[in-house]
């Protein structure tokens, strides 16, 4: 008989910076809630991978993300969460932004990278799906209102973008 599709999932989250100022609290709940995420779309549980804070400095997105391109076989499904703080940077030469994951140590994970690392899993992968969680992704359409000022101040939340000095 053939082999069936397995499904993986990679659940990465950062709430504690190398910078004290940087720090996200409750991005832990956006972990719990993505492993929930993915056991609703049939990854057991023995699949999923779930590396936070320190781990995740610029070399230890790279690893984890290789690992799990490792760890797949052709066919399988893929689930890749990120939460944390997304930054953008002036493009080399003047050309278009750079953007990307900020790293605990506070580096960028950057676009080209994640592009790569993509691209590498689609050729294995028969379906992946990327949430990637970062940089003002949460009340675009109702920045600014009242009812969202409240709803941040309660949660004792703040904005997912670094514009502090990136490594």
């Amino acid at each position: 008989l053939p082999a069936q599709a397995a499904s993986h999932a990679l659940i990465m989250w950062i709430g504690n910076y190398s910078r004290p100022s940087a720090n996200l609290p409750g991005i832990h709940v956006d972990g719990e809630n993505a492993r929930k995420i993915a056991v609703s779309m049939g990854v057991p549980e023995q699949n999923i991978v779930v590396q936070s804070n320190e781990q995740l400095t610029t070399e230890g997105i790279g690893a984890a993300i290789q690992a799990l391109s490792n760890r797949i076989q052709q066919g399988d499904k893929v689930f890749i969460y990120y939460s944390g703080h997304g930054s953008q940077i002036q493009g080399a030469g003047g050309s278009k932004c750079t953007e990307g994951m900020v790293a605990h140590d506070l580096d960028l994970y950057r676009d080209s990278s994640i592009e790569a690392d993509l691209d590498r899993l689609t050729g294995k992968a028969s379906q992946l799906i990327f949430m990637n969680d970062s940089c003002f992704s949460g009340g675009q359409a109702t920045k600014g209102t009242r009812s969202q000022d409240k709803l941040l101040g309660a949660l004792g939340a703040v904005p997912k973008v670094y514009l502090g000095q990136l490594k």
